[in-house]
C-alpha cells in the first residue's frame, strides 16, 4: 500500500488523502514491529500532555523515534511537544524534517508558525500558517494562529477580519467566540466581547470560559490607587523629603479620577531648597477612554510661588491608539500666574512596539518664554523593557537648547534617567528612579526616588 500512496503522490502532490495514507503507512510499518508497545506509548504520551507534563510526553516520543527514527507523524507530536516547553530551535528543527518528507502536512506548518509566534519572529510565523492554509484553506488551527499572531503584533483589525470570516465558515464553533472576544477585550470594547461570549454559550451553555468572560467584565471592580514618593536632591543645596503623591479612583473602566500634591519645586530649585521652604502644587484631573482608541486627559492645579505669586496650571492630554499598538500621543500645558506671565507649552511622542517586551517612545518637547523669540526645545528618547517576574526597566536621554534674552540663562539643556519598577503583591509596585537634570535656569542636580503603588479594589 506504500508503494502505492507514493505514486499517487508522483502524480499528484498536492492529493491530501494520498499524504495520509502515506503517512498512516509508516504508522502501519511501526506497529507491525510493536504494535502493542506502540499503542501504550502513544496512549501514555498524549495523557502526559494533557495534564501538562510535557518534559515526560517527549521522553516517550524520544524512546518511540529510538525505535523508528523515520517515523514523521511522531515526530510532528514531538516538534508541538518541544515548542510548548520553549526548546524552539528543536522544535524548528522536527517541524522542517517533517516539512522536508512531507511537505504537504500542513499540521507542520502550523506547529512551526505558533513556534515562530511564541518566540516572537511574527512575520515568519505568519508566513507559515499562510502556507499551511495554501494546502489546507480550512485549516481552523492555522487561521486561529494567524489571527493569534496578528493580536499580539498589535494588529487587533486583521485579526477581527480573520475570526469574523472563520465565524461564517464554522458558526457551530464556541473557540471561535471565544477568541473573537479575546481581541474584543485587547480593543478594549467590553460589549462586544460581551455578546461574542453569550454566542459561545448559545452554542455550548456549560462553556465555562464565556461564564466567567461575562461576570468578569461585568463586575469590574472600582479600584482606588494609591502612591507616595520621597526624594533626595544633590545639587548645591542638598535637600531630602516628600516629592508628591497621588490618589485615584476608578468608577468605572474607561475613567480615571485622581488628586494629587506634587512638591517637586522645593526640592529641585536650589534658592528654593537652600531656605527649607515648601511650595507644592495641587492638582485635581480625569482620564475618560472613548470609541476604543482614543484616551483623553485634563488637569488643573494651583500653586504658590516665592515672592506672593499664584499660578493656575492646566494641561490637556490625548492619546490615540493606532494599529500595531503604536500610540501617539500630544498634548498641551498653560500656566498663568497672579502677575500676568504665562507658562506655555506642547508636546508631541510617539511610543512604538519593537518587540512584546519592549517599546521605545521619541518626543519633542517645546516651551514658551515670555519674549517673543523665548524658548525651550527639547528631544527626548526613551526605552521602556519588561523583564522576568514582572519587573521593568525603563531609562531615557534628552537634549535641547533654550533661548532667553538674557543670555546667562540661555544654552544647552540636557536630561537622563533610569526607572526600575519592581511588583509586589496583588497589583502593588516599588519603583527606584534615578534622574539628571542640567536645565539652563539652575545648577545640575540629581534626584533620587524612590516610590510605592499600592491598589485598593472593590471587595
Amino acid at each position: 500500500s506504500r508503494e502505492a500512496f507514493q505514486s499517487a503522490l508522483q502524480i499528484s502532490p498536492d492529493r491530501l488523502e494520498a499524504q495520509e495514507g502515506l503517512d498512516t503507512s509508516f504508522v502501519m510499518e511501526l506497529e507491525a514491529e510493536f504494535a502493542d508497545e506502540l499503542e501504550s506509548l502513544n496512549r501514555e504520551a498524549k495523557k502526559r500532555v494533557s495534564e501538562g507534563d510535557y518534559p515526560g510526553a517527549q521522553k516517550i516520543y524520544d524512546q518511540m523515534l529510538e525505535r523508528s527514527p523515520k517515523n514523521d507523524r511522531i515526530r510532528n507530536a514531538r516538534a508541538f511537544v518541544r515548542s510548548w516547553q520553549g526548546n524552539y530551535e528543536g522544535a524548528e528543527s522536527d517541524f522542517l524534517t517533517v516539512i522536508g518528507a512531507h511537505p504537504k502536512t500542513s499540521s507542520a506548518y502550523t506547529g512551526l508558525g505558533y513556534t515562530f509566534a511564541w518566540s516572537g519572529q511574527y512575520e515568519e510565523a505568519k508566513s507559515r500558517f499562510r502556507e499551511a492554509l495554501e494546502i489546507d484553506p480550512r485549516d481552523v488551527d492555522a487561521r486561529k494562529g494567524l489571527a493569534d499572531t496578528c493580536l499580539w503584533q498589535g494588529n487587533t483589525k486583521e485579526a477581527l477580519t480573520i475570526l469574523h470570516q472563520m465565524i461564517q465558515d464554522f458558526p457551530k464553533d464556541a473557540d471561535l467566540y471565544l477568541d473573537l472576544a479575546r481581541v474584543q477585550l485587547a480593543e478594549r470594547n467590553p460589549h462586544g466581547a460581551i455578546h461574542s461570549y453569550r454566542k459561545a454559550l448559545e452554542i455550548d451553555p456549560s462553556e465555562k470560559i464565556a461564564i466567567q468572560g461575562i461576570k468578569d467584565i461585568k463586575n469590574v471592580p472600582s479600584v482606588v490607587d494609591f502612591d507616595v514618593w520621597g526624594s533626595y536632591t544633590r545639587s548645591t543645596s542638598n535637600r531630602a523629603g516628600f516629592r508628591r503623591s497621588r490618589i485615584g479612583w476608578r468608577p468605572k473602566e474607561n475613567l480615571q479620577l485622581w488628586f494629587r500634591i506634587d512638591n517637586s519645586l522645593s526640592l529641585d530649585i536650589p534658592s528654593i531648597a537652600a531656605e527649607r521652604k515648601n511650595f507644592p502644587s495641587y492638582h485635581i484631573g480625569s482620564a475618560l477612554r472613548w470609541m476604543d482608541r482614543f484616551t483623553t486627559s485634563f488637569e488643573i492645579g494651583m500653586r504658590r510661588l516665592p515672592r506672593g505669586i499664584r499660578q493656575t496650571i492646566m494641561s490637556f492630554d490625548q492619546d490615540i491608539r493606532l494599529p500595531y499598538d503604536v500610540h501617539l500621543r500630544t498634548g498641551t500645558t498653560l500656566g498663568p500666574r497672579s502677575l500676568g506671565r504665562s507658562d506655555f507649552g506642547v508636546y508631541e511622542a510617539l511610543n512604538i512596539p519593537l518587540h512584546k517586551r519592549l517599546r521605545v517612545e521619541p518626543a519633542f518637547y517645546y516651551s514658551k518664554g515670555e519674549g517673543p523669540y523665548e524658548n525651550e526645545k527639547t528631544f527626548v528618547l526613551s526605552a521602556q523593557s519588561l523583564l522576568m517576574k514582572g519587573i521593568t526597566l525603563s531609562g531615557g536621554f534628552g537634549y535641547g537648547n533654550a533661548h532667553y534674552q538674557n543670555s546667562d540663562l540661555s544654552g544647552p539643556l540636557w536630561s537622563g534617567y533610569v526607572l526600575t519598577s519592581v511588583p509586589l503583591f496583588k497589583g502593588n509596585r516599588l519603583f527606584f528612579l534615578y534622574r539628571r537634570e542640567d536645565p539652563a535656569v539652575a545648577h545640575t542636580y540629581d534626584a533620587f526616588e524612590t516610590g510605592v503603588s499600592v491598589q485598593f479594589p472593590k471587595s
